[in-house]
């Protein structure tokens, strides 16, 4: 342990010969038993002795070990396997979000070529984490769901919508102010990729998925609107709350965009939430760019780098839009609505385009 710890540290050395050294060492010491346990628990080991930079190149190293067939082929024993999931798991935890990430990641790499045959017990783990509501468990846990949710394979699918869904709707429907709402944002985004993936699915006829769909298309419409219908009680706040909208609108529009005919039936009540939230817009509009009241280039990213602000609200919204007016189900089904909420839409439209323009 202690050569492992001496030559992770030489690989963040700024001397190109010792990372080199250490780098082939570590190239040798990988056939050694132990070795993946070994760089997991100094990657989920805390404390004030524990430096993030040095955890952090441990998980990179696990994950290259996993990346390069080391943890397949042989050169790690079933119990070791399982004691690094235990690590792993409980690092989610960690309360450094870098760590957390960094897990999150290794996680997610493993989980790609095991779950759920040889890890069956990784989506109850992360649900129990999300559900534990302990701040750093919950932020670790979804985290590293979105990691998974983005790298799954088709043939995951299925049983990762099963078994994540009634967790992440658990979490959509948290109260919509205060410090759920990264939770929410994240739970939204992980909805995303699982929609995204689900509609190839549907799209070329895979078994099930017309079920699947259903399974999630009403209760996630009905989250949406909850959703649209509180923006007005964050505008102009923290862009955590913006980020919560953008994560939505962009789920919005790939139902529109993917699932027009389903969607016909959910317009009507969509138009109105639409049309308020351009309203509303005004007000936050004038309150961020007119009169100064929050800085939102401060807080306009998240910490994954994912753009937060009132500008990318306004974008995503009017993206929409868009997708409501291209498709010709639902343009004819908008045209059938009372002309006073046509002109209403239409009015909002071209005044936040105008906005949008002069931001």
């Amino acid at each position: 342990m202690e050569e492992l710890v001496a030559l992770l540290q030489h690989c963040l050395s700024p001397e190109e010969a010792a990372r080199q050294a250490a780098e082939a060492r570590l190239g040798e010491l990988k056939a050694q038993p132990g070795f993946a346990a070994a760089l997991a628990r100094i990657g989920c080991s805390s404390g004030a002795d524990a430096a993030v930079e040095l955890r952090q190149m441990a998980l990179s190293v696990l994950k290259g070990f996993v990346n390069s067939g080391g943890w397949l082929q042989g050169g790690v024993t079933a119990e070791e396997q399982e004691a690094v999931h235990a690590l792993l798991l409980a690092g989610l935890s960690d309360p450094t979000p870098r760590v957390r990430t960094a897990v999150g990641a290794v996680i997610g790499r493993i989980a790609k070529d095991e779950w759920p045959d040889r890890w069956p017990g990784l989506i109850p783990a992360l649900a129990g984490h999300v559900q534990s509501g302990c701040p750093d468990r919950m932020a670790g846990a979804l985290r590293c769901v979105q990691i998974f949710a983005d790298d799954i394979s088709d043939s995951q699918l299925p049983a990762a919508l099963g078994g994540l869904w009634p967790t992440l709707h658990l979490v959509l429907q948290c109260d919509s102010r205060g410090a759920h709402q990264h939770f929410r944002a994240r739970a939204m985004a992980v909805t995303h990729s699982l929609l995204s993936m689900l509609r190839l699915r549907v799209g070329v006829g895979a078994p099930g998925s017309r079920e699947q769909l259903a399974m999630v298309l009403e209760p996630c419409l009905t989250v949406c609107l909850g959703i649209f219908r509180a923006a007005s009680s964050v505008a102009g706040e923290a862009s955590v709350g913006y980020g919560v909208q953008i994560h939505t609108l962009r789920t919005v529009t790939l139902l529109f965009q993917s699932f027009p005919t389903s969607m016909i039936g959910a317009l009507d009540a969509m138009l109105p939430e639409l049309t308020s939230m351009l309203r509303n817009g005004l007000a936050a509009f004038e309150a961020q760019q007119v009169r100064g009241a929050a800085d939102a280039e401060e807080s306009a990213y998240d910490s994954d780098g994912t753009p937060l602000g009132f500008d990318d609200c306004v974008v995503q919204l009017l993206e929409l839009i868009g997708s409501l007016v291209e498709a010709p189900r639902l343009r004819k089904k908008m045209m059938c609505e009372p002309s006073r909420q046509r002109a209403s839409v239409a009015r909002g439209t071209r005044a936040e385009s105008h906005r949008a323009t002069c931001l």
